[in-house]
């Protein structure tokens, strides 16, 4: 709390001054509900000068009662705008950022490369792996793209001030390429993993050879080539893309609550769902 200035806290026209009100009697103070339910509506929410941005309809900025139209969060660290976390922590998440990304990179090249070497000795059900470290593979990228970048995808000049602000929609190229990228491969990751998971229960349990498994991989690739495919353009159309400050990529969810739950935890959930109900289909067979 200290962060806070001691007096021009308010937003817009300072309409108080430093004198006490006056007095007044028991008499003349009125509880009536019509008086602050009319006080609840001629005083609607405006976005602060500094977060106004004059780009586009599609900037907005989730609050508890609803949306803040042509308003995004700041980019500057607590130092300079009292809001997430300082410059010094945010050095550290970036760093952290780095060295997983990078980690993930190594370990990711490291499994394509071993399967690409020998590729006949890797079939079902362990050859969703090879899919599986692509996926990483690209999201590690977009992470260390994200690194390197700093706030030149998560961020931008869309205001009348100079004020940095966090992108949304398809205003930056760039940010949109990231968010879809990451998006893409995050959403055929969590398809793979599901399809390793099947190719080893079929293997395992229900002792399918591999020539069996591999006949299913049209519909294996479908599903998880197409399925997030479609999604991405969904979220292109709807401009669910949208900065994050801390990493320096552009993904889904980070200023639109419904967009998480409807791109990233639904999908998840019914695609968990539906192979739940399908495996007993396979015990039969």
């Amino acid at each position: 709390c200290n962060k806070f200035p001691v007096t021009d806290l308010c937003v817009g026209k300072n309409s108080s001054n430093e004198k006490s009100p006056p007095k007044k009697s028991a008499d003349d103070v009125t509880f009536g509900v019509s008086t602050i339910a009319s006080e609840v509506v001629l005083s609607p929410k405006k976005c602060p000068h500094v977060m106004h941005t004059t780009s586009g309809s599609h900037f907005s900025l989730p609050l508890l009662s609803g949306r803040l139209p042509e308003c995004s969060l700041t980019c500057e660290a607590d130092n300079q705008v009292p809001m997430m976390f300082d410059g010094r922590v945010r050095r550290i998440l970036r760093i952290w950022t780095a060295a997983w990304s990078v980690a993930c990179f190594v370990c990711s090249l490291f499994t394509l490369t071993t399967f690409l070497v020998d590729l006949s000795r890797f079939a079902y059900p362990v050859r969703p792996i090879l899919y599986l470290a692509f996926c990483y593979l690209a999201i590690s990228l977009v992470f260390m793209i994200g690194v390197v970048g700093e706030d030149g995808f998560a961020c931008g000049a869309y205001g009348s001030t100079p004020t940095i602000l966090v992108t949304q929609g398809g205003e930056n190229v760039g940010c949109s390429a990231l968010a879809v990228v990451h998006y893409f491969f995050f959403m055929a990751s969590c398809a793979w993993w599901l399809v390793l998971c099947l190719a080893w229960f079929l293997a395992a349990n229900l002792k399918w050879g591999a020539e069996s498994i591999a006949a299913l991989s049209p519909y294996f690739h479908a599903m998880c080539w197409g399925g997030p495919a479609i999604l991405s353009v969904t979220v292109l159309v709807t401009n669910s893309v949208d900065g994050d400050v801390f990493t320096g990529i552009c993904s889904v969810g980070n200023l639109n609550p419904k967009a998480l739950v409807y791109f990233f935890f639904t999908p998840i959930v019914v695609s968990l769902g539906e192979r739940q109900i399908e495996l007993p289909r396979f015990l039969p067979l």
